[in-house]
């Protein structure tokens, strides 16, 4: 009887919460709701501000879906739960910004409440370095062009398209992480319990790629040249061919793979490429 009573106890709060969400969310206020040991309701907010004479650009980021495209203006937009506002600052050229969230669990979504940061460069525009650390985040990148790039990533997901590039350091723990059609003159890449996608770069992109526990695949990649050496329980699978060895070159060697308990894919544009 007790089991029975907390059920409908339980039924009736979130039947009730839901009915305070919808009419707050009729009087402008609160537009989610989300369960944190107990119904709360999250006032979500969304501001875009302007950003003038900006070089560099360092963001940390939490529980967050960061994009960086190319756009008119130099711009930032957020979406965020009111107690969790980014912290934007530019100095010395510099723009940094802080934006850590936290999961919340939706029970009735009226608005998104995911925390999203939107960055908008101008075309005519080529930074000097970007920096971004993240954790449980998703991060969208499209032709972006930077003498530097830095970026270390945890438990998350990285989708990088037409980047032209001096420089790339990547580090990425238990995510997966995508680069396509861009042009690196200098990567250092590292993975550990990861997934990386190299999908058609530049032939002239170079640099090395270290990996534990993790898979590699080289998609549309015959005209580029890379050099695979790995050790331990690994394999490489070419055209769904498990290969014996575990090494394996082609072309000018520019690219260079090492590691341990990997396994790495070369596939081509005639096959199903799939996550």
């Amino acid at each position: 009887m007790k089991l029975k009573y907390f059920l409908i106890t339980g039924i009736s709060l979130m039947f009730i919460g839901g009915i305070l969400a919808g009419i707050t969310y009729n009087a402008g206020a609160q537009k989610s709701m989300a369960w944190e040991n107990g119904p709360k309701l999250l006032d979500i907010a969304q501001e875009t501000k302007k950003i003038d004479g900006v070089e560099q650009i360092m963001i940390h980021a939490e529980y967050q879906h960061v994009t960086i495209k190319r756009g008119l203006n130099f711009e930032v937009a957020m979406t965020y739960e009111k107690s969790e506002r980014p912290q934007l600052t530019v100095k010395n050229k510099r723009l940094s910004i802080i934006a850590n969230s936290k999961p919340h669990r939706a029970m009735i979504d009226m608005d998104d409440a995911d925390a999203e940061l939107t960055i908008t460069i101008p075309k005519d525009i080529e930074l000097s370095e970007l920096q971004i650390e993240s954790s449980n985040s998703a991060i969208e990148m499209d032709e972006l062009t930077s003498k530097k790039v830095v970026l270390n990533m945890y438990d998350g997901w990285a989708t990088i398209n037409a980047l032209t590039a001096d420089s790339l350091v990547a580090d990425d723990k238990l995510g997966t992480f995508s680069l396509i059609g861009s042009n690196i003159q200098t990567m250092k890449a590292s993975a550990s319990d990861s997934r990386f996608y190299l999908t058609r770069l530049d032939p002239e992109s170079s640099g090395t790629v270290d990996m534990q526990n993790s898979q590699l695949t080289f998609h549309e990649m015959e005209t580029g040249g890379y050099d695979i050496q790995l050790e331990g329980d690994s394999r490489i699978e070419r055209s769904d061919e498990e290969s014996t060895t575990s090494s394996f070159s082609q072309g000018k060697k520019k690219i260079k793979v090492t590691g341990q308990n990997n396994m790495v894919r070369i596939t081509t544009d005639d096959e199903e490429f799939e996550d």
